[in-house]
Order: C-alpha cells, then structure tokens, then sequence
C-alpha cells in the first residue's frame, strides 16, 4: 500500500519538481540527517519509504542549466539538454522543456554523463538513507536505454528496491521484466471516475474495464500495481464524484479490494478536498486531527480487513454480479473466497449469494463477505 507525496530534494517552488539539487533535502522538509532519521524510524514500524525521482527536467538552478546560462555555447553542459538557440535565456523558446514550463528544461536522458550523474544520485540516497525505492516522474519521457540501466544498477545494489514509472498509459512495456516493477495505474482510475465519479458507464462494462485491465499483465505484476483513486496531478476523488459522498466511499472500496496496492493521496483518509492543480495540493490538517474523523476510520477498517485476508492481496478476481449500479466481484485463493458488493444505485438492491441467501444492500452502501470451506466467517457492510 502506498501513501503519495511530492520529491523532497532543494526546490525553490512549493511543488518540488524543479530541481536544484538532487543531493539536498530542502529546507522546508528538513536536513538529510532529518530524512535519514525518518526511514530509520519507518523501518522499525515496518514502513517503505520511496523517494520521487525526478530526472526528466530540472530546475533552471540546477548547476548544469546555471553554467549553460553562465558560459552558453562554452558550457560544457550544453548537451546535458535539448537546445534550440543561443543564446540560451529562460525562455521556453530557447530550450525544450516540461510542458512548455520555462521553469523546467528538459534533460537529454541519452546523453551518457547525465545517466551516470542520476545513476549516482539514485544510489547515493539508498547507500546513505537505505530508501527502499522510488518513483520516476514521467518515465515514458525518459531515454529507454537510461531505464534499463536504472534498473541494472539499482537491483544489484539491492533487489528489492522498488520501481515505480509513473505514465498516464498502459504502460506495458515498463513492466516487462527490464525495466520498472510497477507503474501508476491510470487506466483503473479512469475506470473508476466513469462508473463513480462521472457515471458516464455501467456496472457491466465496468466490470469489463477491470478484466480487461488485469488481462493486460500477469498476475505477479497486477499485485504491484499503483492503484491510485487521484493523485497531485488531478482534482481530489471527492471532487470528481461532485461531493457524493456514498459514491466516494464505494469507490475506495473497490480500490482497497481491488489486485494491486492502493495508493491513498495523503488527505483523503482525512477529507481534504482539492479542484486541479495547485488546489489538489493544500496542505495535510493535521492541526483538525484527522485521526478522529469518520473518513479515517473508514479508511482503517478497509485496510485491516485488507490485511488480515490474503485474498485480498494475492488471490484472483471475477466479476460476480453487474447490473446497472450494482457491482459484485470476488477475490479467492486456496485458503478463501471473499465478495464485495458496491450499490452506488438510486435505490436499494436485492443480491443473492451463497445457498441462496438474500441480502438487501440500501443505496450508497456496500457488503462483503469472507467465506472459508463454504462458512462465513466475516461480514462488513457500511
């Protein structure tokens, strides 16, 4: 399960993606010593700590970009970047760069100094804080033959560091065995804004969507899938499913029952609403104590039932029932077999399940059953 946040390196905006030095922890988070002492403490609750890596663009400080602005066509560095013409000022007509964001020039990731400068980087901040992984911001942007020796690199220094690309595509040729071991799972959440957000689909083609999802990659790498309901880059959940507040929570249902690893954006266990960005990244409220409220403990009963049932993590998936707003799909391995049910209709739904048992599920609300050698053994319900 993974928690989402932004990079941690020196930055001079609030959202961190413009690098200025990729050996420094900014200021506003703390000091290396500070990020050192936080995976240490992680570690012994048995918490991964991932760092977001990004090497697709820099910040316009960063001392490779400094001294091109410096000595312009005298910089050695000149290479180091897509140049367009000299001389090179902070305009986006000068350079290629994130979006047209003069801000953040666009690395040449084939450019072999700028591999092994990352390439050191990456290892630097496993050698000296033991991060167990990172996430790569626009991966599919990145030289491939740079990603192949990231993970070269990085799985020799210690195979079980975590990869994870992040792409707003399928992303089947990152998760071929060579290169990332998970990516951010944009199509489940599109699947998921149409049927809870958008209603824009049915309960049978979205159980379709699902299927055809999972088809796409074997079952070892659907477990590590970054299932992500919104992320820094989108409005929050919440406001996708225009304040619904049933809808939004039959939606994490499925996430957190779904193949593959949630990813709660940091907020929305505590109801933290946001539009696009920069307003889908306020700052956490803390100071609300967001451990009292109700989403949170929400959140907590779906997570422990996650973690006490191995189904849940490893076993398959079949859709069970698709009729309109209703859903039903179950999860089942050798040891159990569990149901969720999402009715996210206008009104209450009469399902059928094992020994033809009749359960009333009222609009908005969802149940789940766990069943071992034909017994129940568990039932939660909203």
């Amino acid at each position: 399960m993974y928690k989402r946040q932004n990079p941690v390196f020196a930055s001079p905006s609030n959202h961190k993606y413009d690098t200025t030095d990729y050996y420094k922890v900014d200021p506003h988070f703390g000091s290396n010593e500070d990020l050192r002492i936080l995976v240490k403490e992680a570690h012994e609750k048995h918490i991964r700590v991932i760092l977001d890596a990004v090497f697709n663009h820099t910040g316009t400080d960063f001392f490779a970009f400094a001294d091109l602005l410096k000595k312009q066509e005298k910089s050695e560095y000149q290479s180091w970047y897509h140049i367009t013409r000299f001389p090179v000022r902070e305009e986006a007509d000068c350079y290629e760069c994130f979006f047209g964001f003069a801000g953040m020039p666009k690395l040449n990731t084939g450019n072999e100094k700028v591999q092994e400068y990352f390439l050191n980087v990456l290892e630097y901040w496993v050698r000296k804080v033991q991060v167990d992984g990172y996430r790569f911001d626009v991966i599919d942007e990145i030289d491939e033959n740079f990603v192949l020796k990231i993970r070269d690199r990085l799985k020799r220094l210690n195979p079980e560091l975590v990869l994870i690309g992040e792409t707003w595509a399928e992303g089947k040729r990152l998760l071929n065995g060579c290169e990332m071991d998970s990516i951010m799972n944009y199509s489940f959440r599109q699947a998921m804004l149409d049927f809870f957000a958008e209603r824009s689909i049915n309960a049978e083609t979205f159980g379709h969507r699902l299927e055809t999802a999972l088809s796409r990659h074997p079952d070892e790498t659907n477990m590590a899938m970054f299932n992500a309901l919104d992320t820094h880059d989108t409005k929050r959940f919440i406001n996708s499913c225009s304040h619904r507040l049933d809808s939004f929570k039959l939606g994490v249902v499925v996430q957190m029952m779904f193949s593959g690893s949630p990813s709660i954006y940091y907020g929305d266990e505590a109801g933290i609403d946001g539009e696009n960005d920069p307003d889908c990244r306020k700052c956490m409220t803390w100071q609300e104590n967001p451990e009292e409220k109700e989403s949170f403990r929400f959140y907590q009963k779906l997570i422990q039932f996650r973690k006490k049932h191995s189904a849940i993590r490893n076993g398959s998936f079949t859709t069970v029932l698709a009729d309109e707003r209703v859903y039903g799909f179950a999860r089942e391995n050798e040891k159990e077999i569990i149901e969720i049910f999402v009715n996210d209709g206008d009104s209450a739904a009469e399902i059928t399940v094992e020994n033809a048992r009749s359960i009333l599920i009222s609009k908005g609300n969802f149940y789940i059953v766990c069943r071992k050698n034909g017994e129940i053994i568990e039932e939660i319900c909203s």
